[in-house]
């Protein structure tokens, strides 16, 4: 067991949404994971439309869903990680 145990990473990279595109997204091994949820990760196929709207209401979705204590995002956009932290602010104070 790791220290990481419960762990989940919400990846935002535009491009690791995509499967099969492990080596030119430089994608983290399933083994090397540790054990480590990674999630919007591998949930398009090449070709399919994902655009940072949509990115964004999906990762709501899921910090919505999580207790958490803190948050670590994994190549995220400043601007994402804006709008995510402003809703989950605002979620939290209702």
């Amino acid at each position: 067991m790791n220290d990481w145990s419960g762990a989940k990473i919400i990846n935002a990279d535009s491009m690791q949404v995509y499967e099969g595109l492990d080596i030119i997204t430089n994608k983290i091994p399933l083994e090397e994971r540790k054990g480590v949820e990674h999630l919007l990760m591998d949930i398009k196929k090449p070709g399919e439309q994902y655009v940072v709207g949509q990115w964004v209401q999906d990762a709501i979705k899921l910090v919505s869903g999580f207790l958490f204590h803190s948050l670590m995002f994994h190549s995220m956009a400043h601007f994402q990680m804006q709008r995510l932290m402003k809703f989950t602010r605002t979620t939290k104070s209702r």
